[in-house]
């Protein structure tokens, strides 16, 4: 149940917010990852704060963001009774400009997808998997590795980053999310 979003839940959200160093929020209390990933957010966003709306253009960046991060953290702020941003694009397609997923954007032939450990393999980018994967957080929770789960969390990020990097031929990272 760990990947739907009614019975699963947030315990850790890693990010980066353009050239910043990457960081992870991680508690017990969903509700507060949530709630304090929004408000870094909306620290970093110029926000017109009547309507929740994004006064810049904003670019999330994730791998399977739009198949999965987004809606799996839409799904979750609902359950907790969190009003995210407006700017969140949670309904996006692959092809807007407020995502880039590095998933779809390798291949959008869903028959077809990659892993992010298998596409930085393919780009010669540095994997962040190692002890710790998404599928062994909650036990390497229950066993009290916190700080571990967090770097994987950060890791995650900078592969992303650099994978955007190649795949956009571009040194300037946008909004990044990895949970």
């Amino acid at each position: 149940t760990g990947l739907d979003g009614a019975y699963g839940r947030i315990l850790a959200i890693g990010f980066a917010i353009e050239h910043m160093d990457p960081f992870c929020i991680i508690d017990a209390n969903e509700k507060n990852v949530i709630s304090e990933f929004y408000r870094i957010l909306n620290n970093a966003v110029q926000v017109e704060h009547e309507r929740g709306f994004a006064a810049q253009q904003v670019t999330f960046v994730g791998h399977n963001i739009v198949g999965f991060d987004l809606r799996f953290l839409w799904q979750r702020s609902v359950v907790n009774g969190i009003t995210p941003p407006a700017y969140i694009p949670f309904s996006a397609k692959a092809w807007d400009k407020t995502v880039f997923d590095t998933m779809t954007q390798w291949n959008p032939d869903r028959e077809k997808r990659t892993s992010l450990d298998k596409l930085c393999k393919i780009l010669g980018v540095k994997s962040p998997k190692g002890d710790i994967d998404g599928s062994k957080v909650a036990q390497a929770w229950a066993d009290g590795r916190g700080e571990e789960i967090a770097a994987y969390c950060c890791g995650d990020v900078r592969a992303t980053r650099s994978i955007y990097q190649r795949l956009t031929f571009a040194g300037k990272p946008a909004l990044l999310k990895a949970a």
